[in-house]
C-alpha cells in the first residue's frame, strides 16, 4: 500500500472517530451558570488533535519504511516543526507550524570484508587445481559504493598472479560474483592499479574469489600468505573515497565509519599444502654365488656366506618406500618403477610387504599400492642373475 493510500485511510479513520465522539457527547443543558463554549469548537479540537496524531504516526512510519537497513539515503531532507496551543477566553487556540528546522542526511561509508576459510587457511593438495579462497564484501553504508581489491603474496609455494585466468600450475586469478562458489558468470578481476569491481548498493553483498592452481612441486606444509585489501571508492569511479566534513546541515558530509575509519579493510589468509613425504631406499645383496650352476635364483633360500657377484650369481634387491610420520596426508596410488640395468636378468619376486601387486615386463619391475599412511613403510624384494 502507498503512503498516499495510507494517509487517506488514516484521515478517513480520524473523521469517523471524531464524528463518533461528537455523537456520543452529552447534550448542552438548557440552563447553565457559566457561559457555554462554542459547540463547534468544543468538538472540533479533539477532531483536529486526533487527525494530527494519526497523520504524524503515518509520517514516522513512512520515513522508517523508506530507510534502508544501513540507514536513510544521503541527501534526504529531514524537516521537523512544532505547534503551539494555549487557552484564551475559554477557547484553545492552536498555532500550527510555529517553528521548523531541516537538515540533510550525510553519506556514511561503512563496509565489512571477511575471509571465509576456517582458521584463515585453505588446505590444498600438491598439484590441485581451482583451490578457492573466498572473501565476503558487504556495503554497510547508506549509499552505493565502489571497491578496489589489492593482493600481496609471500611464501614457499610462489603463486603468481594471472590476470587472464589461464589456470597454469603455480598461478592464481581473481573473480568477483554474487555467490561464494565459483560460477561461469563470475567476472575476472585485474588487481593491477586501482579498479572498481562494480558498485554495491547499500546493504548489497559480493564475493571476491582467489582461485589458485597448486604446482606439483610444492612441498608438504609449504604456504603462501595472501594479504587482501578492499578499499572504498566513490560510486561509479576509480577514485578512492576520502572523508569530507564541514558541509553544514544543508550540505552532504562523507563520513568513514568502517572498523578502521579509513575506508579500507585488510584480511589475511593462506594456502597450506597437504602432501605425503615419501622417501625410497634400494639395497642389493648377493644371496648365492651359484658356482656350480645349481642354484634356482627365483626360489631357493639365500646362502648367508655368499658375497661375490660373479657371472651366474643371484642378487636380491630390496626396495622400500616410507611416508614420513610428520606428513600431513596419505600417499595414494603409489607406484614404484624399477628398470633393471644391463648386466642382469630378472629371476623373480621374492616377497612383498604392503604392496598390492608387483609385476615385471621387459626388464622393468612395477610395484603398486593404494595408500600409504604417514609413518608407514612398504617394501618388496626381487631377484636377478648376473649375466
Amino acid at each position: 500500500m502507498s503512503a498516499e493510500t495510507d494517509a487517506l485511510a488514516l484521515s478517513a479513520e480520524a473523521d469517523a472517530l471524531a464524528k463518533s465522539a461528537k455523537s456520543n457527547a452529552p447534550a448542552k443543558s438548557a440552563k447553565t451558570d457559566a457561559p457555554a463554549l462554542h459547540p463547534t469548537r468544543r468538538q472540533t479540537m479533539p477532531h483536529r488533535a486526533l487527525r494530527r496524531s494519526l497523520l504524524c504516526a503515518l509520517s514516522s512510519t513512512a520515513l522508517a519504511g523508506a530507510a534502508q537497513a544501513a540507514g536513510t539515503a544521503p541527501g534526504t531532507s529531514v524537516s521537523s516543526s512544532v505547534s503551539i496551543s494555549y487557552s484564551s477566553g475559554g477557547t484553545t487556540i492552536t498555532q500550527e507550524d510555529a517553528a521548523s528546522v531541516a537538515f540533510v542526511v550525510d553519506r556514511k561509508v561503512d563496509f565489512s570484508f571477511q575471509g571465509q576459510a576456517a582458521g584463515d587457511a585453505v588446505l590444498a593438495a600438491q598439484g590441485a587445481e581451482g583451490q578457492t579462497m573466498v572473501f565476503r564484501l558487504e556495503n554497510e553504508g547508506n549509499d552505493a559504493s565502489g571497491y578496489d581489491i589489492d593482493i600481496a603474496t609471500s611464501g614457499e609455494i610462489g603463486l603468481d598472479f594471472d590476470a587472464a585466468g589461464g589456470g597454469a600450475p603455480g598461478s592464481y586469478s581473481v573473480y568477483v560474483g554474487d555467490s561464494p562458489e565459483v560460477a561461469p558468470e563470475d567476472a575476472l578481476y585485474d588487481i593491477a592499479g586501482t579498479a572498481n569491481l562494480g558498485d554495491l548498493a547499500a546493504d548489497a553483498v559480493r564475493f571476491v574469489k582467489v582461485v589458485a592452481h597448486i604446482p606439483g612441486s610444492a612441498a608438504d606444509g609449504a604456504t603462501d600468505a595472501f594479504d587482501v585489501t578492499a578499499t572504498a571508492l566513490d560510486p561509479g569511479t576509480d577514485t578512492v573515497t576520502t572523508e569530507i566534513r564541514g558541509q553544514g546541515l544543508q550540505g552532504i558530509d562523507t563520513i568513514l565509519t568502517d572498523p578502521g575509519e579509513d575506508g579500507l579493510e585488510l584480511q589475511s589468509e593462506r594456502y597450506v599444502v597437504q602432501a605425503p613425504q615419501l622417501s625410497a631406499l634400494k639395497e642389493a645383496a648377493v644371496i648365492s654365488e651359484n658356482l656350480d650352476g645349481g642354484f634356482d635364483c627365483g626360489s631357493d633360500p639365500a646362502d648367508p656366506a655368499a658375497e661375490a657377484a660373479v657371472p651366474g650369481a643371484c642378487v636380491e634387491y630390496t626396495i622400500s618406500v616410507t611416508n614420513a610420520a610428520e606428513a600431513s596426508s596419505d600417499a595414494v596410488n603409489v607406484t614404484i618403477t624399477d628398470a633393471l640395468p644391463e648386466g642382469i636378468t630378472y629371476a623373480g619376486t621374492a616377497a612383498t610387504t604392503g604392496f598390492d601387486r608387483v609385476n615385471e615386463a621387459g626388464g622393468t619391475v612395477t610395484a603398486e599400492l593404494a595408500a600409504l599412511a604417514p609413518g608407514a613403510t612398504a617394501s618388496f624384494r626381487i631377484r636377478a642373475v648376473v649375466d
